[in-house]
């Protein structure tokens, strides 16, 4: 049983499942296509997205993960530390990847987004600073995304908050009327696409703790097929 361990920390489960998350295949060369596209693409991002103003951030992980996560776009705390969830959302993510059995090192981490998106690009290192990313940023990364996920060929991908279901799903569907269900990727239906709410929302909205606790319960349970 998942347990809300003070205000929104999740207790890991003890659990004696251990997922299968890499292949027999060497990472060396998925590692160097994604290092290959985000080289390439750094440049033309950044400029489109922030006029260079924030750093273009790399998703990080196993490039052999089974599991994929998806989110939103970079905050403050990722543009500084140049690294995906790092920052308060972060380490509430890395706890919920306890709770199913996970850490980061064992799936890959990315966002929909490559560039911090701000409500005022003269003010990079100010708080409260971040926005929701447009759809034509979205646009722009998208080709990105797409790649990424190509190379990694993960079984499933968990898409964190509604950017990044709505991206993948294209759908317009409420994250939470569509979260904790398995639906095959679009692109590639052998890819099982699983949203789940935005660890920042449980800091919005208390009141989605059973709502997350019930969407984890599932995902453990969804990986012990792996």
């Amino acid at each position: 049983m998942i347990i809300l361990n003070e205000k929104y920390r999740l207790q890991p489960r003890q659990s004696s499942f251990s997922p299968v998350l890499t292949t027999e295949r060497s990472a060396a060369p998925k590692e160097r296509a994604l290092a290959d596209l985000y080289s390439a693409n750094e440049k033309r991002v950044r400029a489109a997205l922030s006029r260079g103003q924030a750093k273009f951030i790399r998703g990080e992980g196993s490039a052999e993960a089974a599991v994929m996560l998806i989110g939103e776009a970079p905050g403050l705390d990722e543009d500084r530390q140049g690294r995906p969830f790092i920052g308060r959302a972060g380490k509430l993510l890395n706890q919920w990847l306890a709770v199913v059995g996970l850490k980061r090192e064992d799936v890959y981490i990315t966002n929909t987004v490559k560039c911090h998106p701000m409500k005022n690009p003269k003010t990079p290192d100010a708080r409260g600073n971040d926005r929701p990313p447009t759809p034509e940023e979205i646009k722009i990364c998208w080709p990105i995304v797409k790649k990424e996920i190509e190379i990694i060929q993960p079984k499933i991908i968990v898409t964190l908050g509604s950017p990044a279901t709505r991206t993948l799903l294209n759908s317009r569907d409420p994250i939470t009327q569509i979260c904790g269900r398995m639906f095959p990727f679009p692109e590639n239906p052998a890819i099982q696409i699983f949203p789940l709410c935005h660890p920042a929302a449980l800091f919005h909205n208390p009141n989605l703790k059973k709502l997350i606790e019930r969407d984890l319960r599932t995902l453990a349970q969804a990986l012990q097929s792996l």
